[in-house]
């Protein structure tokens, strides 16, 4: 089954990333994450950046979970300490990725679609934490928000 013409894959192929729309908090952080790209060794994965940044989100969800698992009630005062920890090592590492891949010129689709898969996963970690933190809860209305996120994903890919 063909996916793409011929002139999308030379598309695919001809591809290349271009950062812009910078905001004032760009440029606000932008000298230090210019520093620290540079203290990163150039061994160093740029995806493994990501997955790092990324592990540390899921690590803070499943210690909320564990002491949260219906979002509500108390937990105790580190898991907040530890969610908020992962929330700005995720983002200052999700900021060095790309800097790292540029850098070390190894970047790429396929390090793209990492780094957006990843941050895709990260917004649903983000938000869940963010309800055990403020013990909002979980309800059907969650579940079936997700659920219709999910279907109207496979209905743009024609799978539904």
């Amino acid at each position: 089954m063909k996916y793409l013409t011929k002139r999308g894959l030379d598309g695919l192929k001809a591809y290349q990333y271009k950062a812009q729309g910078y905001t004032y908090l760009d440029n606000l952080h932008k000298p230090f994450l210019d520093w620290a790209a540079t203290k990163l060794p150039l061994w160093l994965a740029p995806n493994l950046i990501t997955l790092m940044g990324t592990i540390a989100l899921v690590a803070s969800y499943l210690t909320s979970a564990y002491y949260t698992p219906d979002f509500e009630g108390d937990a105790p005062l580190w898991t907040y300490l530890l969610s908020a920890f992962a929330v700005v090592f995720y983002t200052i590492l999700d900021c060095l990725d790309g800097k790292h891949a540029r850098r070390t010129n190894t970047s790429g689709p396929l390090g793209q679609l990492f780094d957006h898969g990843c941050d895709a996963l990260s917004v649903n970690l983000l938000l869940a934490n963010i309800a055990c933190s403020l013990s909002i809860g979980c309800s059907w209305a969650h579940a079936l928000g997700n659920l219709g996120v999910r279907q109207c994903a496979l209905a743009a890919d024609g799978r539904r």
